[in-house]
């Protein structure tokens, strides 16, 4: 899931930014945890993935959002485990089976699970590089081979 809420262009610098701000529902809580690069769990805080897409500039995203939602409708439901795997930019085809993204969400998925988590989701928020004319008309079964691979 890319995470650009908040990311702007700095016309001075002609950079992009973080504007630091992180919205109440992205609120950390020791119950939202992620799995930071070294595969150790840690109290997720946005950005949470700027670890793992460290090339490009990270903001706030939607699994904060997504966890903090479960939690206010079910206070009884425990930690949740985000695991981030995104690199933003990327097309489907990038994640196909046996390429080097693929092989790195099915490693953390297995780190994931092998230090105590269940995978009960896989939140996708990807598609905007696959807006070409081929690459949207090849999207739905690519994607379909993907979720079916993973």
């Amino acid at each position: 899931m890319a995470r650009c809420g908040g990311v702007y262009n700095d016309t001075k610098t002609n950079l992009l930014k973080w504007d630091g701000q992180v919205p109440p529902q992205s609120t950390p809580t020791p119950n939202i945890l992620t799995l930071s690069l070294s595969k150790t769990w840690e109290i997720a805080s946005e950005p949470f993935h700027k670890e793992i897409d460290n090339l490009k500039t990270c903001g706030v995203g939607p699994g904060m959002p997504f966890s903090n939602q479960i939690l206010a409708k079910r206070p009884n439901f425990g930690v949740i485990g985000l695991v981030p795997c995104t690199v933003g930019g990327t097309k489907i085809e990038e994640w196909q089976k046996d390429t080097i993204l693929y092989n790195q969400l099915v490693d953390r998925a297995r780190a994931a699970r092998e230090s105590g988590g269940n995978i009960g989701a896989l939140l996708w928020y990807q598609g905007e590089s696959d807006c070409g004319e081929q690459d949207s008309m090849l999207y739905n079964g690519r994607l379909e081979k993907f979720f079916n691979d993973v």
